[in-house]
């Protein structure tokens, strides 16, 4: 009968041991995955807000310039305002919260995808915008200074203006990627190992 009692309790220390560890498991999950969502959303925050900010000067020149400045200072704010709507309502379609009465494993799995998943968007934000910034801002520049638009039009298609302005943008999603992996690669590398901990 002793041995039996000794036996209960044991089991019953296992269980109680188990549900800890799974319970500290769901706090660590739930932490990190916030942590790392949170960072995310507070640079895509300011990534927007100076998006914003570098294109109402284009919008405020357009109502004093002449065509053809006029028209491209208005297609640059105009696309900048659609691809920073179809972003914002890419990243209103992503659930941070996640269902925290799942399974640990369930939980890790689902915030690891909303985290990639955000990151992507915010990486085809940047093919995006980032190569299109120099070509435009050639073109406005060269506007500004008076000169015609055939003639900027001629001498970006006609030279290797073209293809620098767009080979300078690589650089710079290049910077980007590392500055993003060096924000938020700590937190996601953490979570992975913890997957790979449940898995085992």
């Amino acid at each position: 009968m002793d041995l039996l009692n000794e036996w209960n309790n044991m089991n019953k220390e296992v269980i109680a041991n188990s549900e800890t560890e799974l319970a500290g498991d769901a706090q660590f999950v739930k932490a990190e995955s916030t942590d790392v969502l949170s960072l995310i959303k507070k640079h895509m925050r300011a990534k927007l807000m100076w998006g914003r900010v570098l294109s109402v000067p284009p919008l405020i020149g357009s109502i004093f310039a002449e065509a053809p400045l006029k028209y491209w200072l208005l297609a640059f704010f105009l696309v900048y305002e659609l691809l920073r709507f179809l972003m914002l309502r890419q990243l209103k379609g992503i659930n941070y919260e996640g269902n925290y009465t799942a399974p640990v494993k369930s939980v890790l799995e689902e915030q690891l995808d909303i985290i990639k998943k955000t990151l992507r968007i915010e990486r085809i934000w940047g093919y995006f915008v980032v190569p299109m910034a120099g070509p435009v801002g050639y073109v406005i520049g060269s506007l500004i200074r008076g000169k015609s638009f055939a003639v900027v039009l001629e001498s970006l298609m006609s030279s290797y203006t073209l293809p620098v302005l767009l080979l300078l943008g690589i650089p710079l999603i290049y910077l980007a990627e590392k500055m993003n992996k060096y924000a938020f690669g700590k937190h996601i590398d953490k979570l992975n190992a913890r997957l790979k901990e449940i898995e085992a």
